[in-house]
């Protein structure tokens, strides 16, 4: 692991893509069959403004510590770094109901909303990101039932907290970066990374 990415440097725009490579085949007849074929993993692109060198320089440093794609870094996503819903309470897992669901508890009673579906979460242990697929609301006791995708890479140890805010995605690069200098400034081409478990 080296490191996080500088939190210093704006983004101006960032693309999350979802990739679980998955098998196809319809026959003359139109059934169609499916299999999944591989792990799901989160590719990212990020584009930045103009650098001054002394930000570039900071950024451009973080880069070569990666040694290309052979080491691993962590990083925040804008629009994703703070959750839509309103986490109230100190969520934890409970138990698991599928691979695409699992029971939680510690939020506050009975509130609208806890999540909402969109929201990016981890789960204390697991470098894994994961997407509410539906609204979670607290029941009376402070439970909810919370689905979500991907399916569940491993089961959480008892009482695992779940992070809803500043979640970082552990991610490598995923081709060499490259940059120019227009001017006095600096301008680092799109980034893509790609998710490392």
């Amino acid at each position: 692991m080296a490191g996080q990415f500088p939190t210093s440097i704006d983004f101006t725009n960032v693309r999350l893509k979802s990739r679980e490579p998955v098998l196809k085949s319809i026959s003359q007849s139109g059934k169609r069959q499916t299999r999944a074929i591989g792990a799901h993993l989160w590719e990212i692109s990020v584009e930045m403004n103009f650098l001054s060198r002394s930000e570039f320089e900071t950024l451009w440093a973080f880069l070569m510590k990666q040694r290309g794609e052979l080491e691993t870094f962590t990083i925040i996503i804008p629009g994703h770094d703070v959750a839509q819903g309103a986490i109230d309470g100190t969520p934890t897992y409970t138990s698991t109901t599928s691979d695409y669901e699992i029971v939680t508890g510690g939020w506050s009673n009975n509130i609208t909303d806890n999540a909402k579906a969109g929201d990016v979460f981890t789960i204390a242990g697991q470098t894994k990101v994961y997407q509410a697929t539906d609204d979670l609301d607290s029941d009376g006791s402070g439970n909810g039932n919370l689905l979500f995708y991907p399916a569940l890479r491993e089961t959480p140890g008892a009482s695992a907290a779940l992070t809803f805010n500043n979640v970082t995605f552990t991610v490598a690069l995923a081709s060499a970066p490259e940059y120019e200098r227009l001017g006095a400034f600096y301008r680092v081409k799109t980034l893509k990374l790609v998710e490392a478990l």
